[in-house]
């Protein structure tokens, strides 16, 4: 089977709930999304502090907006690894168990 690419994503927003407006319908396809909330989790530094947002996106089957299927943003892999970075226990919890494999061996 050979997939094209519809979309690329970039800073999903956290915990998205879409609006699904034919979510409860007995229609075969469904229409898609155009927008929907999230959340942002620790705002202004304040882990008690969460913000809701709407985000806005196409993948519906009704709009075909181009400019929001195409990307703009070329991030460095250090950025990307800073945003989902590994925490001290699972770093060491893997030096561990590469330091075992090389004794092993």
């Amino acid at each position: 089977m050979n997939f094209e690419i519809a979309a690329i994503t970039e800073l999903l927003p956290v915990a998205a709930g879409p609006y699904i407006p034919d979510a409860f319908t007995d229609t075969k396809d469904g229409k898609g999304i155009t927008w929907g909330i999230s959340h942002f989790i620790n705002a202004g530094g304040n882990w008690r502090h969460s913000i809701l947002t709407r985000f806005d996106c196409d993948l519906s089957t009704e709009i075909h907006d181009q400019d929001m299927k195409d990307h703009y943003y070329n991030y460095s892999p250090e950025f990307h690894y800073k945003q989902h970075g590994l925490s001290g226990k699972q770093k060491n919890r893997i030096k561990e168990q590469n330091q075992k494999r090389k004794n092993a061996n």
